[in-house]
């Protein structure tokens, strides 16, 4: 293409973006065919011939003929500006430079002319980026940069809300300040009609469905501060297909709420960009600002990382930027802060009843069978009076993991009571703990039970053995002696004598020489 004028490029650039899903599928269907003449305007037959000189030439079929044709004008053979175009869009990188280098080699080789390096830099320079980004990059990075996204734009608040995970840049440290915890991973709701958070959830533990339902018990209830007013139930979530996003429990807690859980397109991260750049707002004007700040990556690194703060000192930090300082700037999409777009939209937000149901409704849910002895969970047996009629029946329970001291019990979706483990009496304590407490019980048991072992093994040699092997071997061949010809005597062994006798079915005395 490096012959062609300026607007013979536009035109077979433009060629190729309409032929494109065409030449993507390999066998289009007669439908696909109508839709791509329809949007190039231009008839079936002629988008056939494009697809054909395309398959033949090269980008510069798709140019205007008499360029196709006039083979004096072209400085490099048509095979050869395929070769040059072909090196360039392999996967492996290859730089124009390298490009020249094959080309030169191959054309020495085959007593052809050397075209110039300029000519080789023009050819690779004049390929369209979106087959460039395909053939270099692959499919995930075309897909980032060049694949449409449908954006759904919100017509009031709370219409639906972005839910996405960011570990922070900061380190923290625990109560004493000597000890570095680690980075915390902040779990953040946005309303896409205001640009608002309504809620959070800041925590040092990977994300899991439990910290996306604690960031929208936050994001749902009221709260106590004017100055953060967002609250209620959205119609629809905005999430990623991660494992904690599309679990069971979120899907049932969707339902329970009346939420409708929507996907967005995987590893595409344009996808969630509204959240996405709430995240870059605050790596960039808050997390930056904090010390023990180590930055997304080791250019941005300081050159001392000094943690100082706590996990709640981090969080009264967030609470501060998002109620004073974010909430109250100019957004630059909407053209409004998002305090005040929330405040003007007038409207009744969706709460529920109370607090005790949304949490009940957040909260995970198992099967169990009530037990004579009650519910078992989890190695601890609940008990209530209200069981008494439900033994034997499956009822479903629901547990708060953070505080697995109650259950609270349904049977046919209705309630019947809120149990509790004298197990656990006057002590808070969550699954995850109560779990890792069971299985470092188990380890110390098996410990005792491997010292054991490994003791006797070193005294056996000593121990005298109760049988005599001779005595043992004869005891297996009567047992396999007796059970071919199917009789059941019983045997009696002497241990004096070596010899056992066989005393006839159903004699229960024992005789002794």
């Amino acid at each position: 293409m490096a012959e062609l004028t300026e607007s013979e490029r536009e035109e077979a650039m433009h060629r190729y973006e309409i032929i494109a899903p065409l030449l993507e599928v390999g066998k289009p269907t007669a439908k696909m065919w109508q839709e791509a003449a329809r949007k190039g305007s231009c008839s079936v037959k002629t988008l056939r011939r494009w697809c054909k000189n395309f398959a033949e030439h090269g980008l510069i079929g798709l140019a205007r003929k008499r360029r196709v044709d006039k083979e004096q004008r072209r400085t490099v053979p048509i095979e050869m500006q395929r070769l040059i175009e072909a090196l360039y869009l392999e996967k492996s990188h290859r730089t124009i430079r390298n490009v020249y280098r094959l080309i030169k080699a191959y054309a020495e080789k085959s007593a052809l002319p050397i075209p110039s390096y300029s000519t080789v830099y023009n050819i690779c320079n004049a390929l369209p980026p979106t087959l460039v980004t395909m053939a270099r990059e692959g499919e995930h990075a075309w897909r980032d940069q060049y694949e449409p996204v449908l954006r759904f734009e919100s017509s009031r608040p709370n219409e639906c809300w972005q839910m996405d995970h960011c570990q922070l840049d900061v380190l923290v440290v625990d109560d004493t300040g000597e000890k570095v915890l680690g980075r915390p991973w902040l779990t953040l709701a946005l309303d896409t009609y205001s640009r608002a958070v309504p809620g959070y959830y800041l925590s040092l533990t990977p994300p899991s469905s439990l910290s996306i339902c604690f960031a929208l018990r936050r994001a749902i209830l009221e709260k106590p501060s004017p100055l953060w007013p967002m609250c209620g139930i959205p119609e629809r979530l905005h999430i990623d297909r991660g494992r904690d996003f599309s679990s069971k429990h979120l899907s049932q807690v969707a339902a329970d709420l009346s939420i409708q859980l929507s996907f967005a397109t995987a590893y595409l991260a344009r996808a969630k960009g509204k959240v996405e750049r709430v995240f870059d707002t605050l790596n960039m004007q808050l997390w930056s600002e904090l010390p023990g700040y180590v930055g997304g990556s080791v250019a941005d690194r300081p050159h001392i990382v000094r943690p100082e703060l706590t996990l709640r000192e981090v969080e009264a930090y967030l609470l501060a930027f998002l109620i004073n300082h974010y909430h109250h700037q100019v957004h630059s999409t909407t053209g409004e802060p998002p305090l005040l777009r929330w405040q003007q939209a007038k409207f009744q937000p969706r709460l529920p009843a109370n607090e005790r149901e949304l949490d009940l409704l957040l909260m995970f849910t198992e099967e169990r069978t009530v037990q004579r002895t009650g519910i078992r969970f989890y190695h601890l047996d609940y008990w209530s009076y209200e069981l008494v009629n439900l033994i034997g029946e499956r009822v479903l329970i629901r547990y708060d993991p953070e505080n697995i001291q109650e259950l609270v019990v349904y049977h046919d979706n209705e309630f019947v009571c809120a149990t509790t483990t004298p197990h656990l009496q006057g002590v808070e304590i969550n699954l995850a703990d109560w779990r890792a407490l069971q299985a470092q019980r188990r380890r110390s048991i098996k410990e005792v039970v491997t010292a054991y072992e490994d003791w006797l093994a070193a005294k056996r040699a000593s121990l005298v053995p109760l049988i005599d092997p001779e005595e043992l071997d004869l005891i297996i061949i009567m047992e396999r002696t007796i059970a071919a010809a199917q009789i059941p005597p019983k045997i009696a062994l002497l241990p004096s004598d070596k010899q056992p006798k066989l005393l006839p079915a159903g004699n229960e005395e024992e005789t002794h020489e």
